[in-house]
């Protein structure tokens, strides 16, 4: 990986033997401020759009070709691999690139895990660093976008997501972080084509009351599963 940044890389494997790649981006580089007191190293997201790839395969070098898309340090990327890694079938940038420009560029972001179902669909669990007011609109998609703390998107099989999941506080004690929840992980069920999602709460145990798409959630402490229906997401049971 050529990256001027260390970065964080997870990975799984679909039904055919491809490779599901989740990188994150860390496109930026710094700069020595020269009339800075101690040579202070400035970071600089918007400069930066290192994103290319060099995979050593079958012991030859090979330049595979990833897109280019500025980015930032809070984006993932999904690349998905051919078994031997030696061709690119798909990739794509997690979040729109372009919303970086109107917040904050220093928002990071922490993949949890990343699942595959029997049908080649990809679940990706992602949690942010800090509460934004802003919403980040997930990339080709006109309709989903990460609201709260943490949520799973879900991925066809040609990178293309179908669905998010958000588990969201009803309660707002100081107005700033409801919603607190952590998505921690994933497990699929291939007999019941269900999707099991573990959930915690960040907040206080006495603020127990969760809402996912509408259904309440009592919780008789901060931690639960989440059992869904993996086609369309409902909430099967908790």
């Amino acid at each position: 990986l050529i990256t001027n940044v260390g970065e964080r890389v997870s990975f799984n494997v679909d039904s055919e033997g491809n490779i599901i790649l989740a990188r994150q981006t860390n496109d930026y580089f710094g700069m020595i401020c020269d009339t800075c007191p101690d040579g202070l190293q400035v970071w600089s997201p918007r400069e930066g759009n290192i994103s290319t790839m060099r995979l050593l395969v079958d012991g030859a070098t090979k330049q595979l070709d990833v897109p280019l898309e500025p980015s930032s340090m809070w984006n993932w990327q999904i690349i998905k691999l051919s078994p031997h890694m030696d061709s690119v079938i798909a990739s794509t940038y997690v979040f729109d690139s372009t919303w970086r420009y109107s917040y904050n560029d220093n928002i990071s972001m922490h993949l949890n895990s990343i699942d595959v179902d029997a049908n080649d669909n990809i679940y990706m669990l992602l949690q942010r660093t800090q509460f934004p007011f802003d919403t980040l609109p997930v990339k080709n998609s006109d309709t989903l976008e990460m609201e709260w703390y943490s949520c799973m998107i879900r991925y066809d099989s040609e990178l293309t997501p179908t669905g998010i999941v958000q588990v969201t506080a009803s309660y707002s004690p100081d107005g700033y972080c409801a919603g607190y929840v952590r998505l921690l992980g994933t497990y699929y069920d291939r007999v019941t084509n269900t999707l099991f999602v573990n959930g915690e709460s960040g907040r206080d145990p006495q603020y127990t009351t969760l809402d996912y798409k509408g259904d309440t959630l009592n919780l008789k402490n901060n931690a639960c599963w989440l059992r869904l229906d993996a086609d369309d997401l409902r909430l099967i049971s908790y």
